[in-house]
């Protein structure tokens, strides 16, 4: 699980400031620049994708746990947020950490 530090405040999104948009077909990715030294992350699984909290949590726990490993070594601080859409539900974790994997890539 992710140190609070490392934790995306609500309400930093519903400032008004340059956000960017990135998506496949397992995430949506919003990004915005912060004034910190590292990353910090918000995972967002809705109702629409499970319905039990299990299921949601599991697919929480998943996608923080790829972003721990691929963002340890970057210099510059952006605020993500990963929101997760339907077709994550059924994908196992090494598709997950696939898909997380290629979208840092290309956020960088």
């Amino acid at each position: 699980m992710l140190s609070r530090k490392y934790r995306v405040p609500k309400t930093v999104f519903a400032l008004p400031q340059k956000k960017t948009v990135y998506r496949n077909g397992y995430f949506i990715v919003k990004t915005a620049p912060n004034a910190k030294t590292y990353d910090r992350i918000a995972v967002v699984v809705s109702k629409n994708i499970s319905k039990t909290a299990v299921k949601r949590n599991k697919i929480k726990r998943i996608v923080s746990k790829c972003m721990e490993k691929a963002l340890q070594n970057k210099k510059e601080g952006k605020d993500l947020i990963i929101i997760a859409e339907k077709k994550a539900k059924d994908a196992n974790e090494k598709i997950i950490s696939e898909e997380i994997e290629k979208i840092i890539e290309v956020i960088n």
